[in-house]
């Protein structure tokens, strides 16, 4: 097991990899314990948590919603929940985005728990504490900042994960890797068959690896603009392609990236040779390299991006593989990079 302690102004968060969520029965020392989940998750993991009230959410990007945060809380309401219990937020992304939300909002603030059990999540977990929802189909357009107590990452959850659903931590891997780290890009490269098969010591390795790198840039800037959002390196892509086709976070992060590499590659910033090393390094780990855009519904979705400055947005390019810059980028050269 790996421990990472993750320090804001406002509040502290231990990060715990590779550890055995049996062990959150004695962290939270004898406090009510209140559990949002889904029924996929539910139903596989329902039996280890008998003793915890339990209120369940829809499944999937759709249910990242006002709604599915208002019942949640009157759950919580039904439950009479005060701040003296705790919220448990188990499953995936969506269920920890809404979990935090939920937590950041209800009584002026709630203490809760983080346990991922996707490998998306595991990589891309609420380290720092924003958490969002989507609303009138913009991806997380609204959001807050509220850091779990704890994080709990219990590989053994991935043993019930689908296999066709691993690619989508396996890309917010190399984004991490991309923004701020050429050991972990080098790891990448040179243990792709082991990390494919789930290999415990270097899956625990890379996940730890990215959370650290988030956890630095976190507590170099707790609220973005600044240091911390390198973090959305592909995500102004990633988000329009989730919205326009649907496409997983992951997957669509992955292509996010090649665009955003492509569009560094057009500004200037970096060599063709990068380029090319990142997108087979994405390809090696079964995700999309080419995808058929619709420049003009993309377009669409990218205008509505909360980064826009009137006609520019601002764009996390890569500048050399493990360093990044900020620049205000035309959306008509932003037009011209989605038609080619």
């Amino acid at each position: 097991m790996r421990t990472l302690r993750i320090n804001r102004r406002s509040h502290s968060c231990e990060v715990r990899v590779g550890c055995d969520v049996s062990d959150l029965v004695n962290m939270i020392k004898g406090r009510r314990m209140i559990i949002v989940t889904d029924r996929n998750v539910q139903e596989l993991y329902g039996n280890r948590f008998t003793s915890a009230n339990v209120i369940e959410i829809g499944i999937g990007e759709k249910a990242k919603i006002p709604g599915t945060v208002m019942k949640v809380i009157e759950g919580l309401m039904n439950l009479e929940v005060d701040r003296s219990n705790i919220i448990i937020g188990l499953g995936g992304g969506v269920v920890c985005d809404v979990t935090g939300y939920v937590c950041a909002t209800y009584l002026n603030g709630m203490n809760y728990v983080l346990v991922p059990t996707t490998l998306d999540a595991m990589v891309d977990v609420q380290v720092g504490g924003r958490c969002g929802i989507n609303f009138g189909g913009v991806k997380d357009l609204i959001g807050a900042f509220h850091q779990p107590d704890f994080i709990i990452i219990d590989l053994d959850f991935l043993d019930t994960l689908p296999r066709e659903e691993l690619p989508n931590g396996f890309a917010l891997m190399i984004k991490l890797a991309a923004i701020r780290d050429r050991e972990l890009f080098l790891h990448l490269e040179d243990h792709v068959s082991e990390i494919r098969s789930l290999k415990k010591e270097d899956i625990e390795y890379v996940i730890y690896s990215g959370l650290s790198l988030k956890g630095q840039l976190v507590e170099m800037d707790e609220k973005n603009p600044g240091e911390r959002v390198a973090l959305d390196l592909g995500h102004t892509f990633g988000h329009a392609i989730e919205s326009v086709y649907g496409l997983p976070h992951g997957k669509a992060t992955g292509i996010g990236l090649i665009l955003a590499a492509r569009l560094s590659r057009k500004r200037g910033w970096l060599g063709q040779e990068e380029l090319n090393r990142l997108t087979a390094l994405v390809g090696s780990y079964d995700l999309p390299t080419t995808f058929k855009l619709d420049a003009v519904r993309m377009l669409d979705a990218i205008k509505r991006d909360k980064k826009r400055q009137g006609h520019q947005l601002s764009f996390v390019l890569l500048n050399h593989i493990g360093r990044t810059k900020i620049e205000l980028v035309p959306l008509h050269d932003v037009e011209t990079l989605l038609k080619s």
